[in-house]
């Protein structure tokens, strides 16, 4: 080119530094923006108790319940469990705890962090603070992974020390590993799949089609909201496969094929799971209670006044009809449950049929919450999140492998879901989060070789 003496181009796949070397800056750029987050998340304190989410002690009593033997249940009414609540000094007002009278077998939580929770109960006790410094350590160790590869895959190891720096400002990302909930582990597994989805789309075999499918199902069963993810998908590629069949029939069979591994295994690992769910509600209850609990919380005047957010209001007037219901008291957890999900849909279809218009404009405000763009406590943050967008978006455009596909496949599926049940201030979008670092990094790294090095096209090949 005019100007420049070299065409210089984004380092090559083999090139650069050594892998190890790689994740271990990405690593140390990332652990002490965790710590950070991660304090500032549970006060200050790592041993911090529980109820700043509300759902931390639900998963904190489902693991007290399994490391003292007994089956996946909750029992608010454990005086030993409601001691470290009872001491609390932390001025969060958890009242709601001590009038909660549950006790029984739940169908409301996915089971994989309870069970990692309560083994660490089992191993050590008790001991919060293990738990947050765990996740403190792993989840930047993980998106390391995940940065590093992602920076191989697309020849570049500056996408991944790109990404890796702005991530690192990413509170919502890494302040999930100060909380006792499944969100930390969710980033990880979410990245895990990606990666398994993209192997099995190079390799194109059974096998690795079927991996991909036993690492979504593990995801599955520790984010209960990917279920949606799998259904979306499910139509997509039941479009997919028939277009596919009447234009190219070969490849059409092929991907049948691939599909049916992918969703099949997907499947035989949360069946044991929905079985139990369904043996428990004593009625066809698959995927546990708590999305159709929450419903009526998701379409509801009070979800309007919280631009598409998600109204606990709404859902304690649902628990308020059900608890009335003659024989209410005389259910177990899991029937009482299930009848709580049976008058919340309901309470939602009815709101919903009256209320169509305003549907429209609600289920808009969900997507903008979704991404993170309305309803924060200051304008900085949606404002740097739609600079994360812009960028990711044109990330993904530059992108010439299918890793920016997969991107931009989990942020509709994401979204999709979203604005089909309820949203709750961006808190569903963490999973995708590094996707979006990841592909806005693709932008950083090409604009600034061709403004910077004088570069006319650069392809990455991410």
């Amino acid at each position: 080119m005019p100007g420049c003496a070299t065409e210089p181009t984004i380092p090559s796949r083999r090139g650069g530094l050594n892998p190890v070397l790689n994740w271990a800056i990405c690593f140390a750029v990332l652990l002490p923006a965790t710590w950070f987050c991660a304090l500032r998340e549970c006060g200050g304190d790592w041993n911090a108790v529980p109820g700043a989410q509300r759902d931390d002690v639900f998963y904190d009593n489902i693991a007290w319940q399994l490391s003292r033997g007994q089956r996946f249940s909750l029992d608010f009414q454990n005086e030993s469990w409601l001691q470290v609540y009872r001491d609390a000094t932390d001025g969060i007002d958890r009242q709601w705890i001590f009038q909660t009278r549950v006790a029984g077998v739940t169908t409301s939580r996915a089971p994989v962090y309870p069970v990692l929770l309560s083994l660490v109960y089992r191993t050590v006790g008790r001991r919060w603070e293990l738990v947050r410094i765990g996740q403190v350590i792993f989840l930047p160790a993980g998106l390391a992974l995940f940065l590093v590869w992602v920076g191989r895959r697309a020849g570049s190891i500056w996408i991944s020390f790109v990404g890796a720096v702005t991530m690192a400002a990413d509170f919502g990302i890494l302040g999930t590993a100060g909380q006792l909930m499944s969100e930390s582990p969710g980033v990880l597994l979410v990245a895990l799949s990606l990666f398994v989805l993209d192997r099995a789309w190079q390799r194109q075999t059974a096998a690795a089609w079927c991996l991909a499918g036993l690492v979504f199902g593990v995801a599955i069963l520790l984010r209960s909201t990917l279920v949606g993810w799998l259904v979306l998908a499910g139509g997509l590629f039941f479009v997919a496969v028939c277009l596919r069949l009447l234009m190219q029939p070969q490849s059409g069979r092929r991907l049948l094929v691939s599909g049916c591994c992918f969703f099949c295994c997907s499947a035989a690992v949360c069946m044991p799971w929905w079985v139990r769910n369904c043996t428990v509600a004593e009625t066809f209850e698959p995927f546990g209670s708590a999305g159709r609990i929450g419903m009526a919380g998701g379409f509801c005047d009070g979800a309007v006044r919280l631009r598409g957010n998600w109204s606990l209001d709404e859902v304690h007037a649902v628990q308020r009809e059900a608890v009335k219901t003659a024989g209410f008291g005389g259910l177990t957890l899991a029937r009482q449950e299930h009848l709580i999900g049976t008058l919340s849909s309901a309470r939602a279809k009815d709101w919903i049929s009256r209320n169509p218009q305003t549907l429209t404009r609600m289920t808009l405000d969900k997507a903008l919450n979704h991404l993170v763009l309305i309803s924060q406590p200051v304008l900085w943050i949606p404002v740097c999140n739609a600079i994360l967008l812009a960028a990711a978006a044109i990330g993904v455009f530059l992108s010439r492998s299918s890793i920016g596909g997969w991107i931009l496949l989990a942020t509709l599926l994401s979204l999709g879901t979203t604005m089909l049940t309820w949203s709750h201030y961006g808190r569903f979008s963490i999973p995708i989060r590094p996707f979006w670092h990841v592909a806005a990094a693709v932008t950083v790294v090409v604009f600034w070789q061709r403004i910077l090095r004088c570069q006319s096209r650069v392809e990455v090949r991410i």
